[in-house]
Protein backbone atom coordinates (compact mmCIF):
# COMPACT_ATOMS: atom_id res chain seq x y z
CA UNK A 1 0.00 0.00 0.00
CA UNK A 2 2.58 2.33 0.93
CA UNK A 3 5.19 1.75 -2.29
CA UNK A 4 1.55 2.73 -4.13
CA UNK A 5 1.02 5.94 -2.77
CA UNK A 6 4.49 6.85 -2.62
CA UNK A 7 5.05 5.89 -6.53
CA UNK A 8 1.80 7.99 -6.88
CA UNK A 9 3.04 10.72 -5.10
CA UNK A 10 6.49 10.91 -6.62
CA UNK A 11 4.87 10.16 -10.07
CA UNK A 12 2.49 13.37 -9.58
CA UNK A 13 5.53 15.29 -8.12
CA UNK A 14 7.50 14.62 -11.10
CA UNK A 15 4.66 15.95 -13.28
CA UNK A 16 3.88 19.03 -11.30
CA UNK A 17 7.72 20.37 -10.95
CA UNK A 18 7.42 19.67 -14.90
CA UNK A 19 4.81 21.63 -15.48
CA UNK A 20 5.89 24.41 -14.02
CA UNK A 21 9.45 24.14 -15.17
CA UNK A 22 7.42 23.83 -18.87
CA UNK A 23 5.51 27.49 -17.84
CA UNK A 24 8.60 29.06 -16.73
CA UNK A 25 10.14 28.37 -20.25
CA UNK A 26 6.81 29.51 -21.82
CA UNK A 27 6.97 32.81 -19.93
CA UNK A 28 7.08 36.26 -22.24
CA UNK A 29 9.24 38.21 -20.05
CA UNK A 30 7.70 41.45 -21.90
CA UNK A 31 4.50 41.01 -20.57
CA UNK A 32 5.35 40.66 -17.02
CA UNK A 33 3.83 43.25 -14.56
CA UNK A 34 7.07 44.34 -12.72
CA UNK A 35 9.51 45.92 -15.37
CA UNK A 36 12.60 44.49 -15.55
CA UNK A 37 15.91 46.34 -14.64
CA UNK A 38 19.17 45.71 -13.29
CA UNK A 39 17.95 44.53 -9.48
CA UNK A 40 17.96 40.71 -8.73
CA UNK A 41 14.33 39.90 -10.19
CA UNK A 42 11.98 38.13 -6.99
CA UNK A 43 11.12 35.42 -9.35
CA UNK A 44 14.99 34.75 -8.78
CA UNK A 45 14.72 35.44 -5.20
CA UNK A 46 12.07 32.63 -4.92
CA UNK A 47 13.59 29.97 -6.54
CA UNK A 48 17.12 30.56 -4.83
CA UNK A 49 14.65 30.18 -1.69
CA UNK A 50 13.18 26.79 -2.81
CA UNK A 51 16.30 24.91 -4.41
CA UNK A 52 17.99 25.90 -1.01
CA UNK A 53 14.89 24.36 1.12
CA UNK A 54 15.07 21.30 -1.02
CA UNK A 55 18.61 20.78 -0.61
CA UNK A 56 18.53 21.35 2.75
CA UNK A 57 15.58 18.99 3.66
CA UNK A 58 16.94 16.17 1.34
CA UNK A 59 20.46 16.72 3.16
CA UNK A 60 18.34 15.95 6.41
CA UNK A 61 16.51 13.09 5.25
CA UNK A 62 19.63 11.71 4.02
CA UNK A 63 21.01 12.29 7.51
CA UNK A 64 18.03 10.99 9.18
CA UNK A 65 18.19 7.51 7.03
CA UNK A 66 21.86 6.87 7.16
CA UNK A 67 21.05 6.70 10.93
CA UNK A 68 18.99 3.71 10.73
CA UNK A 69 22.66 1.99 9.86
CA UNK A 70 24.06 -0.01 12.55
CA UNK A 71 27.87 0.72 11.92
CA UNK A 72 29.10 4.59 11.61
CA UNK A 73 31.25 3.39 8.71
CA UNK A 74 27.74 2.15 6.94
CA UNK A 75 26.20 5.09 7.59
CA UNK A 76 29.14 7.48 5.77
CA UNK A 77 29.42 4.73 2.86
CA UNK A 78 25.68 5.54 3.00
CA UNK A 79 26.15 9.68 2.54
CA UNK A 80 28.88 9.21 0.00
CA UNK A 81 27.36 6.91 -2.41
CA UNK A 82 24.07 9.27 -1.60
CA UNK A 83 26.31 12.01 -2.39
CA UNK A 84 27.96 10.67 -5.41
CA UNK A 85 25.16 9.82 -7.13
CA UNK A 86 23.63 13.80 -6.65
CA UNK A 87 27.15 14.82 -7.93
CA UNK A 88 26.91 12.81 -10.86
CA UNK A 89 23.60 13.81 -11.59
CA UNK A 90 24.25 17.53 -11.37
CA UNK A 91 27.51 17.18 -13.35
CA UNK A 92 25.43 15.85 -16.52
CA UNK A 93 22.77 18.37 -16.08
CA UNK A 94 24.26 21.61 -14.39
CA UNK A 95 27.22 23.94 -14.38
CA UNK A 96 30.16 22.24 -12.03
CA UNK A 97 30.58 25.93 -10.77
CA UNK A 98 26.86 25.94 -9.17
CA UNK A 99 26.57 26.40 -6.12
CA UNK A 100 24.28 23.26 -5.09
CA UNK A 101 27.32 21.66 -6.69
CA UNK A 102 29.79 22.88 -4.09
CA UNK A 103 27.37 22.28 -1.32
CA UNK A 104 26.98 18.73 -2.21
CA UNK A 105 30.81 18.22 -3.03
CA UNK A 106 31.97 19.80 0.32
CA UNK A 107 29.26 17.18 1.96
CA UNK A 108 31.13 14.45 0.64
CA UNK A 109 34.32 15.49 1.41
CA UNK A 110 33.11 15.92 4.53
CA UNK A 111 31.98 11.90 4.41
CA UNK A 112 34.93 11.09 2.82
CA UNK A 113 37.16 12.21 5.49
CA UNK A 114 35.34 10.95 8.19
CA UNK A 115 35.07 8.08 7.06
CA UNK A 116 38.89 7.77 6.44
CA UNK A 117 39.78 9.11 9.61
CA UNK A 118 36.95 5.97 10.94
CA UNK A 119 38.92 3.80 8.60
CA UNK A 120 41.75 4.59 10.63
CA UNK A 121 40.89 4.20 14.01
CA UNK A 122 39.46 0.89 13.90
CA UNK A 123 42.77 -0.36 11.88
Amino acid sequence: YWETISNQLWTRLAQVMQMHNDSVKALDVKRMQTPIDTRPHYVGQKMEAILESCEDAVEQLLLRMSATLSSPRDRLVFLINNYDLTLSIIDERVVQDSRIHSIIHELEQKAIGEFVETTIVTN
